[in-house]
């Protein structure tokens, strides 16, 4: 491509991922009030958040070997996209009035298509080619932007039209985002796709240092999950004012911003395994820290090493991933390595941690959680790349 078709990508790519993060952040950070408002207690909450997480793990998996069968990853965003806006176009609605089945129905299925969605996309626009590989950290960033704003904007929908408002906005900008995709390539089409079948996945697994990034990015993902759930418990038993759980959360947030747009390079400079290795490092010091922290502020402030651990597991994930599969299993290979390093997490790590918590102190959990990942770190060193 000519220097003027690369920035062209970067810039369409970076429109998208913007535009649909702010649906992702308008649907998504209301999902637990809106299904409250419905009348759905916390077990049928659960159940909604559990079985789309399963049903986003297997439709992942089709969906990448589809994706790589057919040459079609940018299709298969483009229908998952627009799917994802009718199940939130009507989930939101209220067509079904008191039908709290349909909506149950209709939120799994939108929850389970927000992931589907949106690794789809990150996938593909990463397989696109080495440039938008190299400034993959600058268009996710705008991601970022993307969801911040939404997540904005939300109340002030919420407020002046209802939850109503949310369904109509989220679907017409996953239908504007939609038309926008089809003037972005696909990837480069691969002769040796047109002969997979269901069984060359197993390729995947086959290759043992793709299995020890499933391990690796598997705890890792697992352990910083806690973020949300444990050390809010930390933050509450610490007495803390929403206010203040409010500006962690902010605070993760911006800290991200910075390196989601410059970690592209430290990725290609010192490579995926140097930066793994850091990582994981950074993890360990990260939840001792919150284990030893005695008071909001302290835990604030330790909240910040979210700007480096996030995007340089979100980077050098994508990175290891590209390096250790075939061409041919591209997609595939990003889709199952996001199911079960992602979504296993989201199922396991709560009740993991509702189930500890009755028997250990918070502290000594989150320090344990920290200790636990010297395992990947160590692993990390057999790493090749």
């Amino acid at each position: 491509m000519t220097k003027q078709q690369e920035k062209k990508s970067i810039i369409t790519s970076s429109s998208i991922m913007f535009i649909a993060f702010i649906g992702y952040g308008l649907l998504y950070t209301q999902i637990i009030p809106y299904m409250e408002s419905l009348g759905m207690d916390s077990s049928m909450r659960g159940i909604v958040l559990s079985a789309s997480a399963i049903l986003g793990i297997v439709i992942q998996l089709i969906t990448g070997y589809l994706s790589d069968r057919y040459q079609m990853i940018k299709s298969m965003t483009i229908v998952a996209h627009l799917i994802f806006g009718i199940l939130g176009l009507f989930g939101y609605s209220s067509w079904f009035k008191n039908e709290i089945v349909a909506y149950f129905v209709l939120i799994l299925l939108a929850v389970a298509f927000f992931r589907i969605a949106s690794n789809l996309l990150e996938s593909w626009i990463y397989e696109i080619d080495e440039h938008t590989q190299k400034h993959f950290g600058i268009v996710r960033l705008f991601g970022s932007f993307g969801w911040a704003l939404g997540s904005f904007v939300v109340s002030f929908l919420v407020i002046n039209f209802g939850y109503q408002g949310i369904g109509i906005t989220f679907g017409l900008l996953m239908i504007g985002d939609a038309l926008l995709m089809m003037f972005l390539k696909a990837p480069e089409k691969v002769s040796a796709s047109l002969s997979l079948n269901w069984l060359d996945v197993r390729k995947l697994f086959q290759n043992k240092q793709y299995v020890l990034m499933i391990i690796i990015f598997f705890w890792l993902f697992m352990i910083n999950n806690l973020n949300g759930l444990t050390v809010i418990d930390r933050l509450l038993e610490l007495k803390a004012t929403s206010q203040e759980i409010s500006n962690y959360w902010t605070v993760s947030s911006i800290s991200e911003l910075l390196l989601m747009a410059v970690g592209g390079y430290f990725i290609h400079r010192f490579g995926g395994k140097k930066i793994l290795i850091f990582t994981s490092f950074l993890l360990v010091i990260r939840f001792v820290l919150y284990g030893l922290a005695d008071s909001t502020h302290q835990i604030i402030i330790i909240s910040l090493l979210q700007g480096i651990i996030f995007p340089f597991m979100l980077l050098s994930q994508k990175r290891m991933v590209t390096l250790l599969t075939p061409l041919e299993l591209r997609s595939s290979g990003h889709m199952v390595m996001t199911a079960i390093t992602s979504n296993i997490p989201i199922i396991l790590t709560p009740i993991l941690s509702g189930y500890l918590i009755q028997i250990f102190e918070i502290n000594q959990i989150l320090l344990v959680a920290g200790l636990s990942c010297v395992i990947p770190l160590v692993l990390s060193f057999f790493s090749k790349e």
